[in-house]
């Protein structure tokens, strides 16, 4: 019922908007076509701050242990696939929720790799979160996480915990421009004056 409801404002709020954001491209097929052409896709970052404090603690990585980040009670995470994919390939499962973001973050960097299993996502902070923390993701293709593993480095699993591809970071890509908030803020900013300039006219 909140999914339905969600979707029904967010048609009412697009229909009456000159433009509006969605996170991810994966995304912009829920976006009817009478609206798309208001669409701008921005690919939120993550603050550093937080990030690059846990960071300096030096904090020692245990081997072979998976974060796995389940925050949801409907069963979008797909835990089934998580403890399924980690008895496959001998790993320690470490469930992460309800913590404080500064925890959070410590516990995210003890670990070896981050396992994402969702059915849905959009543009999942963890996987950022995770990558910038020196945690190598695993992940099923879903919402921008291919792109992004793609960009920086991971696995690719299907949804019977096969392995799809392994992936290698690409240099072209920095932390700064595409994991941070920099660039998100930027990139809302400018449209919002391309935007403005357009109806002042």
């Amino acid at each position: 019922l909140k999914v339905k409801a969600n979707f029904f404002f967010n048609l009412r709020l697009i229909k009456k908007s000159d433009f509006f954001f969605i996170v991810s491209n994966s995304l912009l097929k829920y976006v009817p076509d009478r609206y798309k052409h208001k669409a701008y896709i921005i690919n939120l970052g993550v603050d550093l701050i937080p990030i690059n404090n846990v960071k300096s603690l030096n904090i020692i990585k245990k081997k072979k242990v998976v974060a796995f980040v389940n925050n949801n009670s409907r069963g979008l995470k797909n835990s089934k696939l998580a403890y399924d994919y980690c008895l496959k390939n001998n790993l320690i499962l470490k469930e992460l929720k309800g913590l404080k973001y500064d925890d959070f973050l410590k516990k995210l960097a003890e670990c070896e790799f981050l396992l994402i299993t969702s059915f849905a996502e959009g543009s999942p902070n963890v996987l950022k979160e995770s990558i910038l923390l020196g945690v190598n993701p695993i992940t099923v293709s879903v919402g921008d996480c291919n792109q992004i593993v793609n960009r920086f480095g991971g696995k690719i699993i299907d949804f019977n915990s096969n392995l799809i591809k392994e992936c290698h970071a690409n240099i072209k890509y920095s932390f700064e421009d595409y994991l941070s908030m920099k660039k998100a803020n930027n990139i809302l900013i400018d449209v919002i004056k391309i935007n403005l300039k357009m109806n002042n006219e």
